[in-house]
């Protein structure tokens, strides 16, 4: 080996660590423009080019959404180092994480988007006192006709099993309606984000099939990140595999792992990945690239306080953009957004219906 003088090479040194940085620079730029134009073709078109595409999926991966699992008033996104973003993350009244390792390696998420026509998933959280104004749930009855409908019931904080209990006998009176019309109906479960007690879920289920002619069960307040998935698929086998129900929703209200969407553990149908108000629907990104290979009934949007007709256009159009097959939008607001109908509901149904008509 040549034995270099001293300055010989600390020259190369030099050289060496220009050239190092240099590269590094270019780099960092040629990346950072990869990931701008994968986001605007996404944002803007529902996917990017297949070579950006992949691109995009790699950046996913690795820079993963800020999400809170119990209902945190905003959902952030790759933007954790800027000062709205940690004025936002730092307000949350719930614990927030970024869903890293959320990604499950052993996915195999390869059902191909179709043209699903839009659905309304409602949640029908009214009281069906039929004998003295039966209106609204007659107006989801009606609506069937024009769209298709799921609503969830919700009796008592999940089924209400007292058969002698007044309010028993008013649900089954509007559920026979709502079956007549062959809307779906799915009944509300609640999980405390895999906290609730699973014997406990179990006999909900068991006390909606036994006394419910439904559709399939609504796991509401269900955990978003990967390492619940076992909770939930125990679940879901429970459903699939001991009662005759077909459908299986969570709604964790945020984005949620792939895993459970994966085709192969099928854990859920659907699952509702945006609950909140039409201003934070408005403001929040689009979906990452891995949500555009699944079919767009694996996905729900519940959006409330969408202020009047052209709030509720303008968040079923973002929708559909962002690759979601059911939807629901109203101007309720409150403790409970879910307690009455929106005063627009005739002219959601009838743009929905256009919107499908077009497809």
């Amino acid at each position: 080996m040549k034995n270099f003088d001293v300055p010989y090479v600390q020259r190369c040194g030099v050289v060496s660590r220009v050239l190092l940085v240099f590269l590094a620079y270019i780099t960092l730029l040629a990346s950072s423009a990869v990931i701008s134009i994968g986001a605007y073709c996404q944002e803007c078109y529902g996917a990017s080019p297949a070579f950006l595409g992949s691109v995009w999926a790699w950046y996913e991966a690795w820079h993963e959404p800020f999400v809170c699992q119990q209902g945190c008033t905003m959902t952030i996104r790759n933007n954790a180092t800027q000062p709205s973003s940690n004025e936002a993350l730092s307000n949350c009244p719930w614990c927030c994480a970024t869903r890293s390792a959320q990604y499950d390696t052993g996915s195999d998420l390869t059902t191909r988007p179709d043209k699903f026509k839009l659905q309304i998933l409602i949640p029908l959280y009214i009281y069906p006192d039929l004998d003295i104004d039966d209106s609204l749930w007659k107006a989801v009855v009606d609506a069937q006709s024009k769209v298709e409908i799921t609503a969830i019931i919700n009796p008592h904080n999940g089924p209400l099993g007292d058969t002698s209990d007044p309010r028993y006998r008013d649900y089954q009176k509007g559920l026979q309606a709502l079956r007549n019309a062959k809307v779906r109906i799915l009944g509300y479960v609640p999980t405390n984000y895999a906290k609730r007690e699973k014997h406990k879920i179990q006999e909900d289920i068991d006390t909606y099939i036994r006394h419910y002619d439904i559709d399939g069960i609504f796991f509401d307040e269900a955990a978003n990140i990967a390492q619940h998935k076992d909770f939930y698929a125990q679940l879901a086998a429970y459903i699939r595999t001991k009662t005759k129900l077909k459908l299986v929703v969570l709604n964790p209200g945020v984005p949620t792992a792939p895993v459970y969407l994966d085709t192969q553990r099928s854990i859920a149908d659907t699952v509702v990945t945006f609950e909140q108000t039409y201003d934070h629907w408005i403001k929040a990104s689009g979906p990452p690239a891995w949500v555009y290979t699944l079919t767009a009934s694996r996905f729900a949007l519940l959006v409330h306080t969408a202020p009047d007709i052209s709030a509720m256009k303008r968040a079923i159009d973002l929708g559909n953009m962002r690759h979601y097959g059911y939807i629901y939008i109203t101007n309720d607001m409150g403790a409970n957004p879910w307690d009455t109908l929106p005063s627009y509901w005739q002219d959601m149904v009838h743009y929905i219906k256009q919107l499908n008509e077009t497809r």
